[in-house]
């Protein structure tokens, strides 16, 4: 079985990280833990994406393709340190929040490219946001952090038996 760039969780990953860097500029983000020294900002945000395996598969075309309904969870974190919250307005990181928070309202379709096979020049599938939700979690240490994730629901397939 031959798998396709629907089932590329690079595919969907790619497109959710391309997604998040057009379209939101206030503070760098931080991909996964790659691109940001945290000793050299005062605010960032940090984005994680979560793929836990489906528990079942079906068809999903008449071309006899098989696929699954995967959950794409979306953690983003907004860090502020202590010292630029006392010299800063206190309420920038709600600003952070509320943007990112309508980047991935509910309901929204973000497309996936095939990043793998054509540069994202073809559209494979949409994720479609199913949930939102943010934590304040406070002042941690040093570090003022809010909590934004975004559950999002995308059909991955591959080839059926042949």
């Amino acid at each position: 079985m031959a798998i396709l760039p629907e089932a590329r969780e690079e595919n969907v990953v790619a497109s959710l990280f391309k997604y998040l860097e057009a379209n939101f500029t206030l503070v760098p983000v931080d991909y996964a833990g790659v691109g940001i020294r945290e000793e050299n900002v005062d605010e960032w945000v940090r984005a994680d994406v979560m793929l836990p395996t489906p528990r079942y598969a079906r068809q999903v075309d008449e071309q006899g393709n098989m696929g699954a309904e995967y959950l794409v969870m979306l953690n983003l974190n907004i860090f502020k340190k202590q010292t630029e919250m006392e010299t800063v307005n206190v309420y920038r990181n709600f600003r952070i929040r509320d943007t990112l928070a309508d980047l991935f309202r509910v309901p929204l379709g973000i497309t996936v490219r095939d990043w793998v096979g054509s540069a994202g020049a073809t559209i494979i599938g949409i994720l479609q946001t199913s949930e939102l939700e943010t934590t304040n979690l406070g002042l941690q240490d040093v570090l003022y952090q809010h909590n934004v994730t975004s559950t999002m629901r995308y059909v991955m397939k591959w080839e059926g038996p042949s």
